[in-house]
């Protein structure tokens, strides 16, 4: 059980900041990380942030969910992946206002 502080409570007044966590879960790194990814996500959503975890099942899966995360305003797409994950996350980020993670 946590115990709320002034440190870690959000004003209701501040927005949140949204993020996406786009893993690729065939990347030889996902399934040695998988616990401290999920970690992560509860994390940032502990802190005043508003973040989800967003798994790709196949090729361009990381593009499509970094174009939607940036029509919908995200504020940042962080990419778990290898080098093709990767590359898909910051070629739909290319001139957006969303941050790479």
């Amino acid at each position: 059980m946590q115990i709320e502080t002034s440190e870690n409570r959000q004003p209701e007044d501040q927005k949140r900041t949204r993020a996406i966590i786009i893993a690729n879960p065939t990347a030889g790194s996902y399934e040695r990380n998988r616990l401290q990814i999920q970690e992560t996500v509860s994390f940032l959503n502990e802190h005043g942030w508003d973040a989800e975890l967003k798994l790709t099942t196949g090729p361009g899966d990381g593009g499509k969910l970094t174009q939607e995360a940036v029509e919908q305003k995200y504020d940042a797409v962080i990419a778990v992946g290898g080098d093709g994950t990767i590359n898909e996350v910051i070629q739909k980020l290319a001139g957006s206002e969303t941050a790479l993670g």
